[in-house]
């Protein structure tokens, strides 16, 4: 699964959707919503595919309230829940448990207080709790859809990534935020992509002029673009990714071959025509169909063909979800129709499920037969049978060769050019007939002379 964020511009109407890629980064999509949020947090909820945002009173006033509205990725409808909030709200994250997707949990911070609300109301259930040891005021909140810890970020200028001890809701430093050069993004929204990522934004465009997404190395701390650049000039306080998202999708991996023969898809016979004296050549496309990543791939063939795969031999190591990777693999040709069969097992490791914390991991396989027709090339040379008889006539003759030629002209075969051994006058015996004797056995003579010197033309036999 591809990690999406999406984000809204501080006081503005727009929210923005980006595509994540550190190859190549790039601007994000706008969608106009019906009003301004002024709240500074943002979460995605996998279970419904939408976003949690919020308004904020004016400063100053008290009315109207914060409230927590959902926007659907689907349809586009923005939607109120029924309780206000105590407050403005810095940050906001989700969590699925992998285990119980039916336990969903909400956080927000206000100030340096955190909360816990119920996801479909937006009412109080917990909170509120101090969160002591932040450098500045609170920043950015996300959830690691995996393990449940709980990671946070202050505010500019200090820029450093926290964890949050649960229970007790204590936070611990762990890495100060930078770019490689050592300056400081501005870091106040957090949240994880599908692909376990930790995302983070710079919005005030005083570090080379970028406003941009960034991912953290939670090792190191350090940063490194993978979109933008963001338009307008509002702040991008609330971040939401879809890390979690792949909890409510179904577990179907599956996979797909796809076997080509001298660069022809031949399923079906005969298929393309390949001389004995060379070899056909088979390339083996194997594609990821599924929704989870496949390991340990292996691609064999039944006639006992060598595949060889990039990363070595017949085993593809890693197959990512909709990635393919093509092996290949070459045969002397064999003579008259010929199929052989390309197949492919791989493995899946499904997301833990419920009262299932191991489950077992899932086989998929698939296969694909190629054909092709084998011919003797050069053909066969057919050496023509001469045979001698002493009933030819006396005189010299020309016969044209009734075999078809195929695009050759008519060849004129005359008695001169009868070989040394066969006599060109033959003295016919007396038979004391009428002459019907002789003629018979002269109309034998020519049809012996005829069958004697035809020649054949070799040509390949037609395939059945």
């Amino acid at each position: 699964m591809v990690p999406i964020c999406w984000g809204i511009n501080d006081d503005t109407t727009e929210l923005l959707r980006f595509s994540l890629s550190k190859v190549n980064p790039l601007p994000p999509s706008l969608t106009q919503l019906s009003q301004l949020y002024v709240g500074e947090g943002m979460a995605y909820r996998a279970s419904t595919h939408s976003l949690a945002i919020f308004t904020s009173p004016p400063v100053g006033s008290t009315s109207p309230p914060s409230r927590l509205w959902y926007y659907d990725l689907a349809t586009g409808a923005e939607t109120p829940t029924a309780n206000p909030l105590p407050g403005h709200v810095d940050a906001a994250t989700f969590w699925v448990n992998p285990a119980d997707p039916n336990h969903e949990e909400l956080f927000i911070v206000i100030g340096d207080e955190l909360y816990q609300l119920d996801p479909d109301t937006g009412a109080v259930i917990d909170g509120p709790h101090v969160l002591p040891g932040i450098g500045g005021s609170s920043g950015g909140m996300a959830v690691d859809p995996k393990t449940g810890e709980l990671w946070m970020t202050d505010d500019w200028p200090e820029a450093a990534l926290y964890r949050i001890e649960r229970p007790g809701f204590v936070a611990h430093k762990v890495v100060d935020i930078r770019w490689p050069d050592g300056g400081r993004p501005d870091a106040e929204a957090l949240d994880f992509g599908a692909q376990g990522q930790l995302y983070t934004e710079e919005d005030r465009g005083d570090h080379k002029g970028q406003r941009v997404i960034l991912e953290i190395d939670k090792a190191t701390g350090f940063v490194t673009p993978v979109a933008g650049p963001i338009p307008g000039i509002g702040d991008l306080e609330g971040l939401g990714c879809n890390g979690g998202a792949e909890v409510f999708q179904p577990v179907d991996p599956s996979i797909d071959l796809q076997k080509y023969v001298n660069g022809e898809d031949a399923d079906l016979p005969p298929g393309p025509d390949v001389p004995s004296n060379t070899n056909a050549f088979f390339r083996y496309l194997v594609t990821n169909t599924g929704n989870l990543p496949l390991r340990d791939v292996v691609v064999v063939d039944d006639r006992g063909v060598a595949v060889v795969c990039p990363a070595g031999a017949n085993v593809i190591p890693l197959l990512g979800v909709g990635e393919f990777i093509e092996c290949v693999g070459a045969s002397a040709a064999e003579p008259n129709p010929y199929v052989n069969i390309g197949s492919v097992t791989g493995w899946a490791d499904p997301p833990p499920q419920p009262d299932d914390l191991t489950p077992s991991p899932i086989q998929v396989i698939d296969d694909d037969p190629a054909h092709y027709h084998g011919y003797q090339w050069p053909p066969a040379t057919t050496i023509p049978s001469v045979e001698t008889t002493t009933d030819l006539p006396t005189s010299s003759t020309r016969f044209i060769d009734p075999e078809p030629s195929y695009g050759f002209p008519e060849r004129i075969i005359s008695q001169d050019s009868l070989p040394p051994s066969v006599p060109a006058e033959v003295t016919l015996p007396e038979t004391g007939g009428s002459g019907g004797g002789s003629a018979t056995v002269l109309a034998a003579a020519f049809a012996c002379l005829a069958g004697a010197v035809l020649m054949r033309v070799s040509r390949r036999p037609s395939r059945r």
